[in-house]
């Protein structure tokens, strides 16, 4: 039996993005006006899966699509079940932001996190997010994971975002065309 990272759809995040942000106010993030742009990963878990083993994710973890939050939903997850990525539009979470104001959140050193400083990287990033937090189980043994864990040990979250793109950008690349749908050029509006 494969165990999973959810990957959440976009439906189901349009129902649960106000009670996300609500929770807390969300940090105006500060991107650089020339910054380096990628190709959007598709939101396809054989693709997500994939660029997931390219990092080091141990065989037997694999993404999946969940369609929704409710308990009919959940079941048809695969389990253990380590991670979740919600999929949404970016501009819902701006006009959120705008209207909550610009106060950070308070950090939780637990939680290894790292910023988005490359254009349309949100796939790659969110990859990241879900392998790092649960590295001990889903990565262990990978060479690359574990130097890149001790790389970036104490790190910012800017620290981290400027250690990741020339880390991941090859893996990236081998895997942003390979989805069932045309990939966008790297300056897209995704």
């Amino acid at each position: 039996a494969q165990r999973r990272l959810g990957l959440v759809s976009p439906a189901a995040t349009q129902l649960l993005l106000p009670l996300l942000l609500g929770a807390r106010q969300p940090h105006q993030l500060a991107m650089p006006s020339e910054r380096e742009a990628w190709v959007g990963l598709e939101s396809n878990p054989t693709v997500m899966t994939k660029y997931a083993r390219s990092l080091g994710v141990a065989d037997g973890w694999g993404f999946c699509d969940l369609w929704g939050l409710d308990d009919e939903a959940l079941e048809a997850v695969p389990q253990p079940c380590v991670a979740a990525i919600f999929l949404y539009p970016f501009s819902q979470v701006e006009a959120r932001k705008r209207a909550l104001g610009t106060q950070q959140p308070a950090s939780a050193p637990e939680v290894w996190h790292m910023r988005q400083d490359v254009s349309n990287a949100c796939g790659s990033v969110a990859i990241m997010h879900s392998v790092m937090n649960n590295l001990d189980r889903i990565g262990e043994g990978s060479s690359f994971l574990d130097s890149f864990r001790e790389k970036t040990a104490g790190a910012s979250s800017a620290e981290r975002a400027a250690l990741f793109a020339p880390a991941v950008r090859d893996i990236h690349d081998s895997h942003a065309s390979s989805g069932q749908t045309d990939a966008p050029a790297p300056t897209a509006d995704l």
